[in-house]
């Protein structure tokens, strides 16, 4: 368990670590990373089961307070215990489940002060993954990723896959393994009520389009402090939301 501990805690290290380097010397590591990241990728049925269990959970088809067996995530979806018990210890470190000796695993609920937690997380990565693309606008990499950015930011409705979708742009921008794990991990707890409080009713949509449009407008304009701050007052009202709901 320390262990485990002492993991968590030499990542989170790292983010704010890498946040302070020079853009040179981030761009060494982030073209490392992404040679990393090809090697860890490589398919394989755990990983594949991880994905479909953690996907299942993100999309609801799993109830808060049900407890479910190992045989039943193999009976689902048709493969051997093995992977299944090895996604579940993946998903018990990544907070998203609750292991109940002798019984099977209950899906996490998620606190008051979680929840805090992972925005205020998400503020440290994405503020500055912001900051790194507005200051990066003029390439050709950053015009891609930001005209990707505004077509999801001009539709006129803005669903969870979008909103999904929108935040993994500016993650992905900065090719860094780390990043972009550590923004599933937290995004997939947050998915999970995405229905019953963070986009519940119009209003807080329109008003989520319109953050989005003000980060978009301040990497544009090459801002990256500016980027920064859009992006921390968006997580800071999606915290209240979440907390509150829309009322």
């Amino acid at each position: 368990m320390f262990q485990k501990i002492q993991n968590r805690m030499l990542r989170v290290a790292y983010i704010f670590w890498a946040c302070s380097l020079p853009t040179g010397v981030m761009k060494r590591l982030n073209a490392r990373g992404k040679n990393m990241l090809k090697i860890n990728r490589l398919e394989s049925l755990k990983n594949q089961t991880y994905d479909a269990i953690l996907q299942a959970i993100m999309d609801g088809d799993f109830k808060q307070g049900k407890i479910y067996s190992a045989q039943f995530f193999a009976d689902h979806f048709k493969v051997s215990r093995t992977p299944v018990r090895e996604a579940m210890l993946r998903l018990r470190d990544d907070g998203l489940i609750r292991v109940i000796p002798n019984r099977g695993v209950e899906i996490n609920p998620l606190t008051e002060q979680s929840a805090k937690d992972i925005f205020r997380a998400r503020i440290a990565i994405e503020g500055y993954c912001a900051m790194y693309l507005a200051k990066n606008k003029d390439t050709l990499a950053g015009r891609e990723t930001i005209k990707r950015m505004s077509k999801i930011a001009s539709a006129t409705k803005l669903t969870k896959e979008d909103d999904l979708e929108f935040h993994f742009e500016i993650i992905k921008f900065c090719k860094n393994p780390i990043f972009e794990e550590e923004f599933i991990s937290m995004r997939a707890k947050v998915q999970i009520f995405w229905d019953s409080l963070i986009m519940k009713g119009e209003h807080r949509e329109e008003e989520v389009r319109k953050e989005h449009l003000k980060i978009l407008k301040k990497i544009k304009e090459g801002d990256g402090k500016g980027a920064f701050r859009a992006v921390e007052e968006h997580m800071e009202v999606s915290i209240f939301a979440f907390l509150h709901g829309n009322g």
